[in-house]
């Protein structure tokens, strides 16, 4: 929400909650690895809950973000805001799969890169 309520277009403010995602990510990448690839429900139900909703209230301000920058004209407004948050996290998640902290890009890097195919596009 900081983010949000930050200074910038919709744009900057992208770039730089997908930059701030990715170093939470991958500072704490032990905790969400195993939030990802176990199931939690299994292992604490209340505790799977109370992640899903979290989830759920931290994707709503994707949401916001995007909604934001199709009303201010800074994104395409036949954007599906859903699929687009979707697509957004996804692309960030996958991170804990390939990305290599000793590898030949810093995640600030990352995040330039993802930032750019976002706003850019394939072209």
């Amino acid at each position: 929400s900081r983010i949000i309520a930050g200074e910038g277009d919709a744009a900057a403010k992208l770039h730089r909650a997908i930059r701030e995602h990715l170093r939470l990510y991958q500072h704490s990448a032990h905790i969400y690895a195993l939030f990802y690839y176990e199931n939690l429900a299994q292992i604490n139900q209340e505790t799977a809950q109370t992640v899903h909703q979290l989830t759920y209230e931290y994707e709503q301000l994707w949401v916001q973000l995007v909604q934001t920058g199709i009303h201010e004209g800074t994104f395409r407004p036949d954007l599906d805001v859903a699929i687009t948050v979707k697509a957004i996290m996804g692309m960030c998640n996958s991170t804990l799969q390939w990305y290599n902290p000793t590898g030949r890009l810093a995640i600030d890097g990352v995040a330039q890169i993802f930032s750019r195919l976002l706003l850019q596009g394939l072209k």
